[in-house]
């Protein structure tokens, strides 16, 4: 009987540990909203770095005098 109450307690303890580590509905929001501005700024920097690929792309196309056929 006093196995069973003990194991019982256990199950209970180890129940409450398990939703004790349970992120909050506005912790969640908080882990979202900064994996977005992760995305964000990432796409930011990948829009600059391909605007300054096509600047450098143009200007080397414009210094290389064009082939005639």
């Amino acid at each position: 009987m006093k196995l069973q109450v003990i194991a019982v307690l256990l199950l209970s303890f180890a129940t409450s540990l398990a939703f004790a580590q349970q992120p909050t509905p506005s912790q969640t929001a908080i882990q979202i909203d900064n994996v977005i501005n992760q995305w964000a700024q990432m796409i930011e920097g990948q829009a600059k770095q391909i605007a300054d690929l096509q600047r450098q792309l143009e200007e080397a196309k414009a210094a290389k005098p064009e082939e005639k056929k």
